[in-house]
Parts: C-alpha cells; sequence; structure tokens
C-alpha cells in the first residue's frame, strides 16, 4: 500500500462518524475510543493510531474531514481499557483555519539579519557540522541570543539548556468558541515540549512554550502543539506568571537560517477553561543568521 492509498483508507474511516453530524452547521461527534469506533462500525486498522487522529498540521488532516469543515482531536486515554480516544469539531464553513497556525498567513518574506551579541566563540561548534538538524536549529537559537532578542525580554543573552519533555497530562479545554456550553477532557495523553524557559520582560519573570519546526513540506501547525502544553503545565505555574506560546519555525536559504518566529496569546487557563482557537498571533518577527559571516 503506497501513501496515498494510505491516507485515503484512513480518511474513509471517518465517514461513519462525519455523517452523524453532517446537517448540523456546529457540531461535535465524541470523545469515543478510536478502536471502539473502527469494532463497532466493521472498519479495518490502517496504520497506527496517531496516524490517523494525530493532526499535527493542516497538510496531515484527512480529506473527508476537510470537505466538512471539521478538525479531527487526539484526547488522550479512555477511562476503560480500549485505548486512545478522539473527537470530532465540526465548524462552519471558512472556520477550519482557527484550529491552525497557517505559515502563509502569517510569515513574511522580509526578514532581518540577525548579529549575535554573544560571545562568538560559542557558537563556533555549530559551523563544524556538515548539516544542522532541528534540535541543533533550535540550540542555535537560544545559545546565539536571537530568541531572547525576537522575544524582546529584558536582556539579551544565550539560553542554554531550555527544558523540555515528552509526558502525559490531563486537562479541560473548549473545542471553540462557537461551542461554548462544551467541554473536552484530555485524559493522561502524551503531549511533548520542545522547550519552555523563564525570563523577564518588562521587569516580570514570564514562561515562554515553544514549540519548533524545520519541516518545509508542511506549512502549517495545529494550534494544540502549543495549547496542550500550556494547559498540561498550567496548574504548577504561579497565578502572577504570564504564560506566552511560540511557534518557532526554521528554513535555509543562500542567505542563511530563517527563523519565523511566531509570538501567540492565550487567556489565561488559571481563570477560566480556555477553547481551542482561543489561542492566537500576538507577534511575528522574521530573523536571519548567517553563520559564515559571523565566525
Amino acid at each position: 500500500m503506497d501513501l496515498k492509498e494510505k491516507q485515503q483508507g484512513i480518511s474513509g474511516m471517518f465517514e461513519p462518524a462525519l455523517r452523524t453530524i453532517v446537517d448540523q452547521s456546529i457540531a461535535t461527534f465524541g470523545p469515543v475510543s478510536f478502536l471502539d469506533y473502527l469494532k463497532s462500525n466493521n472498519l479495518p486498522r490502517v496504520g497506527a493510531t496517531a496516524d490517523a487522529i494525530s493532526i499535527d498540521s493542516y497538510e496531515r488532516l484527512h480529506s473527508s474531514a476537510k470537505s466538512h469543515s471539521a478538525m479531527i482531536m487526539r484526547l488522550g486515554q479512555t477511562h476503560g481499557v480500549t485505548g486512545t480516544q478522539f473527537a470530532l469539531v465540526k465548524v462552519v464553513e471558512g472556520k477550519l483555519d482557527d484550529f491552525f497556525l497557517i505559515d502563509d498567513s502569517i510569515f513574511s518574506s522580509v526578514g532581518f539579519n540577525y548579529i549575535p551579541e554573544v560571545n562568538l566563540d560559542q557558537l563556533k561548534v555549530f559551523s563544524l557540522l556538515p548539516s544542522l538538524t532541528e534540535k541543533s536549529y533550535v540550540n542555535l537559537a537560544f545559545s546565539s541570543g536571537l530568541i531572547s532578542y525576537a522575544l524582546g525580554v529584558d536582556k539579551v543573552k544565550p539560553i542554554y539548556p531550555p527544558a523540555g519533555c515528552s509526558s502525559t497530562f490531563t486537562f479541560k479545554f473548549k473545542p471553540h468558541t462557537l461551542l461554548n456550553n462544551e467541554e473536552f477532557l484530555h485524559n493522561r495523553g502524551q503531549v511533548e515540549i520542545d522547550a519552555m524557559f523563564i525570563e523577564k520582560r518588562n521587569d516580570v519573570d514570564v514562561l515562554f512554550v515553544v514549540e519548533a519546526k524545520s519541516d518545509s513540506s508542511h506549512r502549517s501547525l495545529a494550534k494544540h502543539k502549543l495549547l496542550y502544553p500550556v494547559l498540561g503545565i498550567s496548574e504548577k505555574i504561579p497565578s502572577n506568571m504570564p504564560i506566552v506560546p511560540v511557534y518557532m519555525k526554521v528554513k535555509t536559504s543562500s542567505l542563511g537560517i530563517h527563523y519565523h518566529i511566531v509570538e501567540c496569546s492565550v487567556p489565561d487557563p488559571r481563570l477560566a477553561v480556555v477553547a481551542y482557537n482561543e489561542l492566537t498571533v500576538k507577534k511575528y518577527t522574521h530573523l536571519i543568521l548567517n553563520l559564515k559571516q559571523i565566525i
């Protein structure tokens, strides 16, 4: 089975669920156990569960869901023994973008050269590598002071190493502001945090939560990649400390390494249950770092 056939097979899995909400302009299906759903609809398993219900970008959203203006959400473990649960959220036509940060709608081709304000000897090791991995790009942004510069913290300096983790978290959120009376429980589900750090901005300690990507085939990010980490850790964060989600996209060209830094905002989850689409763009910065010119 080639990739196209696999995607078509996965997409067709959701037709029974979509038929239950097709006549409604705004609706949800689930949450239900994904394995129970397949069994009750006599559907075969195609690939891993994550391939079907982990939608991390608009490009990964299956065609059947797109045609019905519906988002697929992975919601952690069921309360029984039948694995991972999922839900569908159908919104009015034109609102599907509410679930994603779309690169082409945010990014600018015009960037500004960033000259590190740190000891350049600290960056030489990056120039020795024949190529950089996604993790190396992220580490370079932190080590060079680029991320602290882009986010306007009080002191531009190297930040290393940032904290990160992959763990299970439980929290509530609303699927969309149009469904304000409905809540989902993300129950003991896996959440990855690429990087987070605390720095002062305007003399106030701020927690920055970063999701970093270098994949050029996907030109978007599902908002839960930032929202879930924020919701997962929020109860442990002091009530007076702002939490700032940050989407970092790294690209390369003959000019150097392009860092697209998207600072987002979200209502304080320590005060009220947040809706998925309430994570929005606040500030965008495009910086270019050329190691060959500075080292």
